[in-house]
């Protein structure tokens, strides 16, 4: 594969992530996420699907085969491993890192991605809180569904887990001085405007749904 078919594969693997499913990704889905146009997304499409690494079902879209699943799996797990060896080694905050990993991913070897795994003490979780899938790629099994600040119950206390790898809602994240592990009740939904208050660090933060969507949660 090409580093542009590598990067398709590991965006279908991304978007049933956060969709939390192995739904079918449709074009559109592609198209939004690369700001590509849909002549482009079908011609790559094709392209995997002769590759036997996707499967696509006409009018509705693309699913993963089970060689395209492991190698999107593998990109995901360099792709972090480096995330973290940026951040904890080099002094990067959490979103500046995914650039440089998105290159660095593609010129990895299994043996740089294991001694780098290593070197790191073997960490389960990127710097965003989401888990470094297993190097048994094959044996990756689904993650348990998670809730998002969306399913929020007001009055109820929760901890951030993990957040969507995005750079203008990390940036966002870190002017609110909001982070990974970080405690904090639900004051307030506001359905109307989307919006929901918290009490975190002595003071009210309003975060609307588009960022609340991105947060994965866990009730204390």
């Amino acid at each position: 594969m090409n580093r542009g078919e590598e990067d398709y594969i590991k965006a279908i693997y991304e978007i049933e992530s956060r969709q939390q499913s192995h739904d079918v990704i449709s074009n559109l889905h592609l198209m939004q996420y690369f700001s590509h146009t849909a002549q482009t997304v079908n011609e790559m499409i094709k392209k995997l699907s002769k590759k036997k690494l996707v499967e696509y079902i006409p009018y509705k879209g693309s699913t993963l085969t089970e060689d395209g699943r492991n190698s999107a799996i593998r990109l995901t797990r360099v792709h972090r491993i480096w995330e973290t060896f940026l951040v904890e080694k080099l002094g990067y905050s959490w979103e500046e890192v995914h650039d440089e990993a998105e290159r660095l991913e593609h010129i990895t070897t299994k043996k740089m991605e294991e001694r780098l795994f290593i070197f790191l003490g073997e960490p389960e979780t990127c710097p965003h809180g989401n888990k470094i899938p297993s190097v048994e790629y094959h044996k990756e099994i689904k993650e348990i569904k998670k809730n998002t600040l969306i399913d929020a119950i007001e009055k109820k206390e929760y901890r951030l887990e993990s957040v969507v790898d995005d750079k203008e809602i990390l940036t966002y994240l870190n002017h609110l001085d909001v982070k990974i592990g970080q405690l904090f009740s639900v004051s307030r939904i506001d359905p109307v405007n989307e919006l929901i208050e918290l009490s975190m660090n002595n003071q009210t933060i309003v975060i609307g749904y588009k960022v609340a969507k991105c947060l994965f949660v866990n009730a204390c």
